[in-house]
């Protein structure tokens, strides 16, 4: 089989599966973000093992699917957004040497997540994430730009765990030749 063909048909079930796990959480409502993430993290191995244009275009499909087929489209933002950041790390990842300088890495990781995703939430869709009975005060803010930060401490620490750790593993014990 060539080379080219085995990646594609890998990218094709692999699509598959994160499309599945898209509309899994769609109507698991208790476990929508768990299925999201996993659903995300599934770019997070296209890109790990092909490339990143293979990863773009990966997201640029899963993403049309997730918007076509999913009932719910506020959970097509909330996957593009799990997607955009992991397409993020992925070029940290495969671009720069910032994996010995850690403390540089979380800098840049929270600057782009709180640029990219906090503030315009709190600026321009705060009465759409929250009903309007919140009283938006400064402990407010400070209380959901904190939480916001340990959801990506989590989320960040779950996909390294998850992507290149468990992933490798399991191709190895399915012994899958990408």
């Amino acid at each position: 089989m060539h080379v080219k063909t085995k990646k594609l048909t890998f990218l094709g079930l692999l699509l598959a599966l994160a499309v599945i796990f898209q509309l899994a959480g769609a109507y698991i409502e208790s476990s929508t973000l768990f299925f999201l993430a996993a659903s995300s993290f599934c770019l997070g191995i296209a890109i790990y093992e092909t490339s990143l244009r293979s990863g773009a275009c990966f997201f640029i499909g899963a993403a049309a699917l997730s918007f076509f087929l999913s009932p719910n489209k506020f959970y097509c933002f909330t996957y593009c957004g799990f997607c955009i950041y992991i397409y993020f790390i992925e070029v940290l990842r495969k671009k720069t040497h910032l994996i010995e300088h850690m403390f540089l890495l979380w800098l840049i990781k929270f600057l782009f997540y709180n640029t990219a995703f906090v503030a315009p939430a709190l600026l321009f869709f705060r009465e759409f994430l929250f009903s309007g009975a919140v009283t938006w005060n400064i402990w407010v803010y400070l209380g959901v730009i904190a939480a916001a930060q340990v959801l990506l401490v989590i989320f960040d620490l779950v996909y390294r765990r998850c992507v290149p750790g468990y992933w490798v593993q399991l191709k190895n014990r399915l012994r899958l030749d990408i």
